[in-house]
This record gives structure tokens, C-alpha cells and sequence, in this order.
């Protein structure tokens, strides 16, 4: 009825060993598209940060959009929230993936990820790519990818049979030493 699917006194084993125990667990039914809840977390590492965990928390506002926050912490470092906002709409779509933290020489950092296409009508449509980090080196002492160079960008722009017409403009923040 619940769409629910709960355990009692579970043991996670490996090679026959028990590793991990939970006194209650419970996880939605393979028929439930989309529930709010935490999601598996994840340890890692690496030589800047040092130990790293995660617990991501998945929260299904309403049909058409969602929210991911993804509080980490960083035995080197200070703690860290990444978010990911997904907002479909009758006309477009908007994505949203943002991160913050304070580290270990008080410094706060972060990061921003976004894409929006909104359709105006069947010929027109504009739309905007926003991507910024606070330091050069952020995205990849954190693990948000390896980009040298992030690109902003909005645009209008119109289809119509054969033609094409595209209004942009361009913003650039170089991640390489000694970009200015």
C-alpha cells in the first residue's frame, strides 16, 4: 500500500563476513518513480582533502522539479554543500548545480553550473549557460571536473525551415595559471 519496502535487523556481508549492520532500513518498491530521501553515501579520498564523505539527500518537490543537497566533509578541509536544482517546465527547462565551503585558511569557495532553454514560440527560443568559480583550482580540488576554461553564454535565437538566426553573447574565465 505504502509503496514501501522495509527491513528489520539487516546485515551487509562480505565473503561471508559480516562488515555492517542496521537495526531498520527501508527503500521505496521498484514501481515508485521518484521519492524523496537519502541516497547512498559515498567515502573517497584524495591528498588534498583527505578522507572524504557524502550523504546526498534527494527531495522531490513536485512533478516537475527537484532538488539534490550534497553535504560532504573533508578531514583536511572544511565541510561542503553542493546542490543540484532540476526545474522542467511547459516551455523549458532550468538546471542548477551550485557548491560552498569555507577551508581550512577561512577562505570561502564555490562553484556555479547553469542551464536554461525557454521556448518562446515554435521559431524563437533564448536560453543561458552561466558557469563561475571563485578560485582557479576549485572544480578540480573538489572533484567538479577538469575544465580549463568555463564559458557563459546567453543567447536568442530562431529556427524557421531552412533558416537559422542566433543572437549570443559571451563571458570566459580562464582556470589555467596565469589566466587573467
Amino acid at each position: 500500500e505504502r509503496q514501501t519496502i522495509e527491513y528489520s535487523d539487516v546485515w551487509l556481508e562480505l565473503a561471508g563476513l559480516p562488515i555492517a549492520y542496521s537495526p531498520y532500513l527501508s527503500h521505496p518498491d521498484p514501481t515508485v518513480k521518484r521519492r524523496s530521501g537519502f541516497l547512498a553515501p559515498s567515502i573517497g579520498g584524495s591528498s588534498d582533502l583527505g578522507i572524504v564523505t557524502q550523504t546526498p539527500y534527494f527531495w522531490n518537490i513536485d512533478p516537475f522539479s527537484d532538488l539534490t543537497l550534497s553535504p560532504s566533509y573533508a578531514s583536511k578541509e572544511g565541510p561542503l554543500l553542493a546542490s543540484e536544482y532540476r526545474h522542467r517546465l511547459q516551455n523549458g527547462s532550468l538546471d542548477l548545480v551550485t557548491s560552498i565551503t569555507r577551508d581550512s585558511e577561512s577562505e570561502v569557495r564555490g562553484h556555479v553550473e547553469s542551464k536554461g532553454r525557454f521556448d518562446l514560440d515554435d521559431t524563437w527560443r533564448w536560453g543561458f549557460d552561466a558557469n563561475g568559480a571563485s578560485h582557479d583550482t576549485y572544480l578540480r580540488r573538489y572533484g567538479f571536473g577538469n575544465k580549463s576554461t568555463l564559458t557563459t553564454r546567453v543567447y536568442y535565437e530562431g529556427f524557421r525551415k531552412r533558416n537559422y538566426m542566433a543572437f549570443n553573447g559571451y563571458a570566459f574565465q580562464g582556470l589555467r595559471d596565469g589566466d587573467d
